[in-house]
């Protein structure tokens, strides 16, 4: 059986809008045009690519209509990317300098 440390926990988060992007390239399609086929701005679709927008169930909705990927592939690949970042926020907030800490896990005085 494995033990914890098994476990994989990447140090990285990728957002689905990289995907999307891979997606829009091969099939010759701009942002401006998959915004006005699914409906929402050209300015979403960049935030979707950036990583700074989530795609929401009706987004993945539209983008299976437009792009034939089913929405829960979608939904899938914005979860993981969310539980990363949480994750990856979690593990910075957990490393603390011990130099810094005192045994009681107080900041030690300089």
């Amino acid at each position: 059986m494995g033990n914890k440390s098994d476990n994989y926990c990447p140090d990285i988060a990728i957002p689905p809008g990289d995907t999307l992007l891979e997606l829009l390239e091969d099939r010759g399609m701009t942002e401006k045009a998959l915004a006005a086929r699914i409906g929402c701005s050209e300015m979403t679709i960049q935030g979707v690519l950036a990583g700074e927008c989530a795609i929401s169930s009706q987004m993945a909705t539209q983008l299976e209509t437009v792009l034939g990927v089913p929405a829960s592939f979608w939904n899938a690949l914005e979860a993981n990317y969310r539980t990363d970042l949480a994750r990856i926020s979690t593990m910075e907030k957990k490393m603390v300098s011990p130099a810094f800490t005192s045994m009681q896990g107080q900041p030690a005085i300089a």
